[in-house]
């Protein structure tokens, strides 16, 4: 698994200390553990896990510059994708991760304590009752999700959790653009959709980013500008 990370992940432009190295790797170790009792994912070998869970996970860094780095909320988390592969390689930006799976957020507050990521918290519980309590109500820079709900269902529940000129970033496959025939965008809303592939199985992903900017009533859709990570 670490020379696929050293091989690969230097294509997103991330250098890998030693220690994140051991940080990927323990965190591999310990999903396989758990998946033994606990049902937290259908990808259980090395290889697969690096490409398809933490490079994917990492790849949604293009898709967050330095201004939106403060605080990031990732819904349906599941085993810690993508939030937890991001904070190992954002260490200033502060990290909430939500999951209605009580046995997987039991996980993630494992996996966070033994990785000492300081800067990570996860909670039980569901975007609709997230979106409910003021102190959440925007707060958050980045909002993110892979494969969580429907591209309308994830955008109208999570708006309410964005700062003004923050970002939500939806996660997609191959079938985004069907998906996408079905959404109006939002007029306070700039949508952009970027892709990328994921390298030695050459699959494509997608980045369907929303800009919030409640100031204007114009909104620009720029479709499918691509960074191409295959190897």
């Amino acid at each position: 698994m670490d020379n696929i990370l050293a091989n690969e992940i230097n294509q997103l432009g991330i250098r890998l200390t030693e220690l994140q190295v051991q940080q990927f790797q323990l965190y591999a170790k310990t999903l396989c553990q758990w998946n033994q009792k606990t049902n937290l994912t259908r990808i259980i070998s090395e290889n697969d896990i690096a490409i398809k869970h933490f490079f994917d996970s990492m790849a949604v860094i293009k898709a967050i510059p330095d201004f939106y780095r403060g605080d990031l909320l990732d819904i349906g988390s599941g085993a810690g994708f993508p939030g937890i592969p991001l904070s190992l390689i954002l260490p200033d930006a502060s990290f909430t991760l939500l999951d209605a799976s009580r046995k997987r957020v039991s996980f993630l507050k494992y996996i966070i304590n033994i990785l000492g990521l300081k800067h990570v918290n996860a909670y039980h519980g569901r975007m609709e009752q997230w979106r409910c309590q003021k102190k959440y109500i925007n707060h958050y820079n980045v909002v993110v999700s892979r494969a969580f709900s429907e591209i309308k269902a994830f955008v109208d529940g999570v708006i309410p959790l964005v700062k003004d000129k923050g970002r939500i970033i939806a996660m997609k496959g191959i079938n985004v653009h069907e998906e996408l025939k079905t959404f109006t965008v939002p007029e306070n809303l700039n949508m952009v959709i970027e892709n990328y592939t994921l390298p030695m199985i050459n699959q494509k992903r997608y980045l369907v980013c929303f800009d919030i900017n409640n100031s204007t009533n114009q909104k620009t859709i720029h479709t499918d500008s691509s960074y191409n990570l295959a190897s």
